[in-house]
């Protein structure tokens, strides 16, 4: 499936590639009103998601063209600031399916997309993960250890989240924050490593439940799943 991402920026692009776990999902990036019709004479296009900062294109006409093109209302949504929003809705009238507020978190930015693409059922994304001794249920947000339901704060748990999805990877910084909280860190910002504080000391992500989530020097984090009997954590 593939979603064209409309943006003058290469911005998102990156980020959305990383925090979109599906394999059978590919993000095109198309800088200008151009080249987006260009690509939709070429690919098949199941979603668009719009940056809409432009407001001397004629964001309207674009997306009637592609839809012509491909012959079929190919849903769109609008990136949007919270300030914009009623503006954007009035100038979009009905051709906007819908709006992402920014800034989100990663899952949101899934949850949206994955609505909107059909793919609920049997989205990737949704199934079970299982890493050491915890389990995750994504499409209904549930954390368990050892069977036992672990209930947590809603930003430990998109955390989590992101870490079990990219388990064997090295993360940085920046593109944790902007996957949880949906904006850049700060260098002297503390509060991404007091939720990983949390998650090793309160939530049990550590050597004795077959994890190690540990700092990876000027990189990020880095979540192993290891042997239930290493005993460093």
């Amino acid at each position: 499936m593939n979603v064209l991402l409309i943006e003058p920026d290469n911005c998102r692009h990156d980020f959305i590639s990383q925090i979109v776990p599906h394999s059978a999902v590919s993000i095109i990036h198309a800088d200008s009103s151009h080249a987006c019709i260009e690509i939709s004479r070429q690919e098949e296009i199941d979603l668009i998601i719009l940056d809409c900062r432009s407001s001397d294109t004629d964001w309207i006409g674009v997306v009637n063209e592609i839809r012509l093109t491909r012959m079929k209302r190919i849903p769109v949504l609008c990136l949007s600031a919270p300030h914009e929003e009623v503006d954007l809705r009035a100038r979009m009238g009905g051709v906007i399916d819908d709006y992402i507020l920014t800034p989100c978190s990663g899952l949101q930015f899934i949850n949206s997309m994955n609505f909107w693409l059909g793919r609920k059922a049997e989205s990737d994304f949704q199934k079970k993960i299982q890493v050491g001794n915890f389990s995750i249920n994504l499409s209904e947000e549930r954390v368990f250890l050892n069977g036992n339901e672990v209930h947590m704060p809603r930003k430990e748990y998109e955390l989590l989240a992101f870490l079990f999805q990219n388990v064997g990877r090295i993360v940085s910084r920046q593109l944790m924050s902007m996957a949880v909280w949906g904006r850049p860190i700060s260098d002297s910002s503390r509060t991404l490593d007091t939720h990983i504080y949390r998650l090793r000391k309160e939530r049990g992500i550590s050597s004795k439940n077959g994890l190690r989530l540990r700092s990876v020097y000027i990189h990020g984090y880095r979540l192993d799943e290891i042997g239930l009997n290493n005993s460093h954590s």
